[in-house]
């Protein structure tokens, strides 16, 4: 299994700060860098990198100001906010590299929607990887198989990371080879930016930023693909529209929020759709620092054995 440089990834990120903030985290250990999965910078704090599960407090001195919040967000949204309206609406945006922003402030809401966040107090800037090969027992697992396939684990365990690495394999196979289609509804898996694929993802066609359900329905109808690949499924709609692409002949793969067999059928979303013949297999994957750690793979059909 390759990982892509963590580093650059890290050094990437980087690029999108103020320069105070810039100049104190390009000082930290190399080794911090190539593992760090998370850069967390609240208003009245010191700069902490997340790796491993482990915490690294930058320089104590260095405390973050809310210029330096604002600063940051200019720099990330290369001076145009109503460029990312969109985005900044659902608290994200996405930066060169690949990596995405998770924002906190408050909500402006109008008519009852969300319209924007002002007063930013914090951003998480998460490290965007990838590790080339990660789901290569998977997809051997898997490929003689016409049935969907859902990745269940806990957050933060690489389920993207696998769901863009089956991507890359299944739309560049040379015997297997199918047509994919990626509905990435908060542009982690593909994490265009400007217009720019950020991560390999082979030969599959992405539609970026598209709720599940509208892209789903929208790569059905208009892109005729063999494989659609949707992240985090959670609403009663993303699995209305899985429903509803099944009709086509399509076959889906994607993830859920699931540490072990019982959070998985206590979700009546994902129950459903398991009931419905959407999924044949499911992966669950452990939480490790290992991407792509499979903790077992079941048929649905064994799911209640």
């Amino acid at each position: 299994m390759d990982s892509i440089n963590s580093s650059e990834k890290f050094e990437n990120a980087l690029e999108c700060l103020c320069p105070k903030l810039k100049f104190n985290l390009k000082n930290i250990p190399e080794n911090i860098k190539s593992l760090a999965t998370e850069i967390r910078l609240k208003v009245g704090k010191q700069p902490l990198i997340i790796y491993k599960n482990n915490n690294y407090f930058v320089n104590s001195s260095i405390l973050i100001s809310s210029e330096d919040i604002s600063q940051c967000i200019k720099i990330m949204c290369n001076y145009s906010l109503y460029s990312f309206q969109e985005q900044l609406k659902k608290g994200f945006i996405t930066i060169t590299g690949g990596n995405r922003v998770g924002i906190c402030g408050t909500a402006i809401i109008k008519d009852g929607n969300i319209e924007g966040i002002k007063n930013i107090t914090s951003l998480n800037i998460r490290i965007a990887r990838e590790f080339k090969g990660c789901s290569k027992k998977i997809f051997e697992l898997i490929k003689k198989d016409n049935g969907g396939v859902l990745i269940a684990g806990p957050p933060g365990c690489g389920k993207t990371t696998i769901l863009r690495d089956l991507s890359r394999i299944i739309s560049t196979d040379k015997e297997l080879f199918k047509k994919v289609t990626i509905v990435d509804e908060r542009m982690e898996i593909g994490s265009c930016f400007e217009g720019h694929i950020q991560m390999d993802i082979g030969l599959s066609d992405i539609l970026s930023g598209f709720p599940k359900g509208e892209g789903i329905l929208m790569a059905t109808r208009c892109l005729s693909p063999d494989v659609i690949v949707c992240d985090e499924i959670g609403s009663e709609k993303d699995a209305l529209s899985i429903l509803q692409s099944l009709n086509s002949g399509v076959r889906i793969i994607a993830s859920v929020h699931a540490k072990d067999k019982t959070e998985l059928l206590g979700k009546p979303q994902i129950k459903k759709l398991l009931d419905s013949g959407a999924f044949e297999n499911i992966v669950f994957i452990n939480n490790s620092e290992f991407f792509g750690s499979i903790k077992n793979i079941c048929k649905v059909c064994d799911l209640n054995a």
